[in-house]
């Protein structure tokens, strides 16, 4: 409905004109419809609030007066009856001109030319020098023939007071103005609404009318009398038309700045000025005809200066085209510089470059470009300018309505720049115009050229600009093409390494939540790779491990960057654990990242093989005991914990007596058999938390860290020890018996050891002593006990010599089952039978060769001397008590076993 108002405005206003015409010109019926004029106006600013409503209220002021006016003298009359003194008549009787109407109508013209003026600088405040010498021109060519018809017999005639003459040339002088100035707004660029055509038309119907006016006053002898004729016509078009002008939808374009506002030498408009220029030579040559000159120095003048208007727009046309040639001629070299242009920073500098060539050295430039945020262009190049100004970012919302319209309507804009946008961008006090050109890249508004100058840009330099600004935007667009292109071959190459890798790749958030993860997780870890994704990493951690590994994975550290490495294991899918490595990678402030990378390689394979190495570096490989190093380490841990605990520690050495004798006579094969078999009884003898080892060759060592178990000391455990090799070694078939000496060390609570080297030093001496000493041991130092014991009896008598445990062979069985009895055997006698534990016996060798045990360890762990009896020893304090321990002498081969 609002868009039709102007519509309805006229034809109730054609109506109440018939009605005017009808009833016999009653005044104030032309009175309303004139006055609905300014009305009307006022109504259309409060529904279209146009941007610029100052034109729009000079319009309305200026109807109002006209209004006026016609008030005045059409109903001068009744003014005279209520105020003669200020509304007198003229000596005839008649309304004086001038009077209180002429003061009205001629103040119109005023407020009209002022709204005209204020719509032409809204549309086009670049001074467009062209457009203004065309309307001159025009003007300039209508004025002679006004001049002549119109003006020209006012000003001539004699007996006429000089206020009348004046008064009389100023209508058709104002008229012209106002015509004129219709003529600037008319041959001005940009569209031309509706709005527009009815303002034009109003005035151009109101210079016809006035025109006429005047015409009938000079060449008739009745003249026309206001209210009188048809003249009033005219007068309501002319309010009618400016009122619907007001009520169109299109007058708020009328005061927005014009696309382009460079006016075009059409061939129509060439025609009308040719025409116009003529008028004044084909009036003198008209003139001359009549043989009249009255006019002629007018007609001269006029003659010239539309000559010298010609001129000027000759001038004009000849300057623009150097422009042209010159913008070409930058744009062309500007378009090769950025064709050869690698990256983005050449861009900026050939674009640079152009700019100053188009717009000259006093200008600076900005270019702004699109980062990260959407909406926010940030100033990334000042070529030739302060670099101070890069980094300063605005965003588009902040623009007012209209710029960010004709951004993203692909046109530039020029404005005064105001000193906060000086001083942001860092521009150069003296510069007071700023020229902004949109970059378009993908059909998106993501950069802007801004060029800042002393003074404002002309049309030609604007327009350069804004092509310029069309061929960066291309040549970014193809720089970020160029680069989207390399990052995508780039990123399959990624791809393809990170598909054929071994090592998982994912991107993870601070909280181990997976964005990411590479095909190679379902080959380390059974998981499809949009399984693992959006769920937490943490989750895959082996619950032993969680609490390092998410240390390790969710620590932020400072750097850029920064990289970390750690080992813990993960659970597989089929519910097994893997050792896994990750390198953890920083990489939550890179904007193509925004994540924590982990680089995660399966090390299952070489965790098994580290664990290996280190067995084998600590444990015998034979026998498969702790080696010497380990069992060094465990003795140094056992005194460190003896500070804390308070138990006894001690260290048992063996030693295998005559070992080499196996290796010789059944082989090395035969040795280790029997070595692996010893120490399978040894760990059998032992708890889980001692510890046995092999120190090398054939000797042992066993460490007990609470001194053995419950009321049993480290002699009671050094005997069970030798119980066990009570039972012959089936080495291969061939029953093999060992006896072995064995040396303690005990380090007391109340009395330890200086290290570990020295309670290992302790136990060797007393193993050797045992061996070598043949006798009972005490060691002088007060702190440490050291006791041997040897296991190097002889048959007591031949019924027991089948049970005695020899180092050598007691019988060896062939394949066929005979038993072909001992060879080389040197049977020695053991004491103890039954569930009694064996005496620990240093034995000594005698004079005449035979083995005797001399000495041996009593149940209180002190040596006792042991003395004949009964043709035994009889050996005090022993677990035996008082029984003699018997022993004969060397038997002959007929009393082995089996014999």
């Amino acid at each position: 409905m609002r868009n039709r108002l102007w519509l309805i405005y006229g034809a109730i206003a054609s109506v109440a004109t018939l009605a005017y015409f009808v009833t016999g010109h009653v005044s104030y019926v032309i009175n309303i419809i004139g006055l609905s004029s300014p009305v009307m106006i006022v109504v259309a600013l409060r529904i279209w609030k146009p941007e610029k409503r100052l034109p729009w209220i000079m319009f309305s002021l200026g109807m109002f007066t006209f209004i006026l006016g016609d008030v005045v003298s059409y109903n001068y009359d009744k003014f005279h009856s209520i105020a003669p003194a200020l509304f007198p008549f003229d000596a005839d009787g008649l309304t004086p001109f001038p009077g209180w109407a002429d003061g009205f109508y001629l103040a119109v013209y005023v407020f009209l030319v002022a709204g005209i003026l204020l719509l032409i600088h809204a549309r086009d405040p670049s001074r467009d020098r062209s457009s203004f010498v065309d309307a001159l021109m025009l003007s300039l060519g209508i004025g002679v023939v006004s001049w002549v018809i119109l003006i020209s017999p006012q000003a001539y005639q004699q007996d006429v007071p000089l206020s009348v003459k004046l008064t009389s040339m100023a209508y058709p002088l104002a008229d012209l103005l106002l015509l004129g100035a219709a003529f600037r707004l008319a041959v001005g660029a940009g569209r031309k609404p509706m709005a527009f055509r009815l303002i034009v038309a109003a005035i151009v119907t109101l210079f016809i009318t006035d025109a006429f006016y005047a015409w009938m006053n000079l060449y008739t002898d009745a003249g026309y009398q206001p209210g009188s004729g048809y003249l009033e016509a005219g007068w309501i078009a002319f309010y009618v038309l400016f009122g619907a002008a007001a009520l169109h939808p299109s007058m708020r374009e009328l005061s927005e700045p014009v696309a382009d506002v460079e006016t075009k030498l059409t061939r129509g408009r060439l025609l009308v000025l040719a025409g116009a220029s003529l008028m004044a030579p084909v009036l003198i040559a008209y003139e001359g005809a009549k043989g009249e000159n009255t006019d002629l120095p007018i007609l001269i003048a006029a003659t010239v200066l539309l000559f010298i208007l010609v001129v000027i727009r000759m001038w004009g046309l000849m300057q623009r085209q150097q422009q042209y040639v010159r913008h070409e001629q930058a744009l062309r070299e500007a378009g090769m510089d950025l064709v050869t242009a690698t990256n983005r920073d050449s861009i900026h500098t050939a674009a640079g470059r152009a700019v100053l060539a188009l717009a000259g050295d006093d200008v600076a430039v900005r270019i702004f470009e699109q980062q990260d945020v959407p909406g926010e262009l940030v100033v990334v190049a000042a070529p030739g300018g302060d670099d101070g100004a890069i980094g300063t970012s605005v965003r588009l919302s902040e623009l007012e309505a209209w710029k960010r319209e004709r951004l993203e309507g692909r046109h530039a804009y020029q404005v005064t720049v105001r000193d906060d946008i000086a001083q942001t961008l860092q521009l150069p006090e003296t510069h007071r115009s700023l020229f902004v050109a949109p970059l378009f890249m993908r059909d998106e508004l993501r950069g802007l050229l801004v060029v800042s100058a002393v003074d404002e840009l002309s049309r030609q330099d604007a327009d350069s600009l804004q092509a310029l600004s069309a061929q960066v935007a291309l040549a970014l667009e193809s720089a970020a093409l160029t680069e989207d292109l390399l990052i995508e071959q780039s990123q399959r190459r990624f791809a393809s390494l990170v598909k054929n890798s071994s090592d998982v790749v994912m991107v993870t958030e601070p909280d181990t939540t997976i964005r990411y993860a590479s095909p190679s997780a379902h080959r380390v870890l059974g998981f499809e790779p949009d399984e693992l994704e959006g769920r937490r990493f943490a989750e895959l951690i082996a619950p032993d491990d969680s609490t390092r590994a998410l240390s390790f994975l969710t620590a932020m550290a400072d750097g850029e960057a920064h990289v970390g490495l750690t080992e813990f294991r993960v659970r597989h899918r089929d519910g097994s654990d893997l050792y896994v490595e990750t390198l953890r990678t920083n990489l939550l402030k890179d904007p193509n990242v925004k994540g924590i990378v982990l680089n995660t390689r399966d090390i299952s394979e070489r965790k098994q093989f580290e664990e290996q190495l280190s067995h084998q570096a600590f444990h015998d490989q034979i026998t498969g005991l702790a080696n010497r190093a380990l069992f060094q380490d465990r003795v140094s841990h056992a005194l460190e914990r003896q500070t804390r605990d308070g138990n006894p520690v001690a260290v048992l050495f063996m030693d295998l007596d005559d070992f080499k004798t196996i290796n010789d006579s059944l082989g090395h094969a035969a040795g280790d058999q029997l070595l692996v078999a010893l120490a399978e009884r040894l760990v059998g003898r032992l708890r889980t938390a001692d510890t046995a080892a092999r120190l090398g060759g054939d000797e042992f060592g066993v460490l007990l860290e609470d001194g053995g178990d419950e009321g049993l000391t480290a002699a009671d455990v050094a005997g069970r020890i030798l119980e066990t090799l009570e039972e012959p070694f089936d080495l291969d078939g061939t029953e093999v018996y060992a006896r072995a000496s064995i040396g303690i060390s005990v380090a007391e609570p109340d009395d330890p050891v200086g290290s570990a080297d020295e309670l290992l030093r302790n136990a060797d001496v007393a193993m050797y002593m045992a061996k070598e000493g043949g006798k009972a041991l005490r060691t002088g130092d007060a702190r440490h006990r050291a006791a041997t014991a040897g296991a190097a009896c002889r048959d007591a008598a031949r019924d027991r010599s089948r049970r005695v445990p020899s180092l050598l062979p007691a019988r060896h069985r062939a394949p066929d089952g005979q038993d072909h009895g001992c060879r080389g055997a040197d049977p020695l006698v053991r004491p103890g039978e039954g569930d009694r534990p064996a005496a620990r016996l240093h034995p000594t060798r005698r004079g005449d060769g035979a083995d005797r045990p001399d000495r041996a360890m009593g149940t209180d762990g002190g040596m006792q001397p042991c003395r004949p009896l009964g043709g035994g020893l009889h050996c005090p304090g022993s677990p035996y008590g008082g029984e003699p321990l018997r022993a004969t002498d060397r038997p002959s081969g007929d009393r082995r076993r089996g014999a």
